[in-house]
């Protein structure tokens, strides 16, 4: 019976505790993984590449943690623009409301 072997039982839970970024209801993975496997051809080998999940998952993995870094610069950059525009409105009320002081 083809499949009951350990090794085969074995590659198949292997297999199965991947996740299938091919098939992910999310766009962006779907098309982070498409150009994944279209920048990874070799040319040299028929146009073959290395489509195992486990490739797959690791380059994915790679990519979001690249995402998330992004997002956390973004984020401080954010944060410094609105703590800029806080301290501007504090400067116009005060100059507002204090026309003698002699802010520039």
């Amino acid at each position: 019976m083809e499949g009951t072997s350990a090794r085969n039982i074995k590659r198949k839970c292997r297999f199965t505790e991947h996740i299938d970024h091919l098939n992910h209801p999310n766009s962006i993975i779907n098309n982070k993984m498409k150009r994944f496997f279209s920048t990874t051809k070799e040319p040299n080998n028929f146009n073959l590449r290395d489509t195992s999940l486990e490739q797959a998952s690791k380059e994915l993995e790679r990519k979001q943690i690249q995402l998330m870094r992004y997002n956390r610069q973004f984020d401080t950059l954010h944060a410094y623009r609105q703590e800029f525009k806080d301290k501007n409105k504090f400067f116009e009320k005060i100059k507002s409301d204090y026309p003698n002081i002699g802010f520039q």
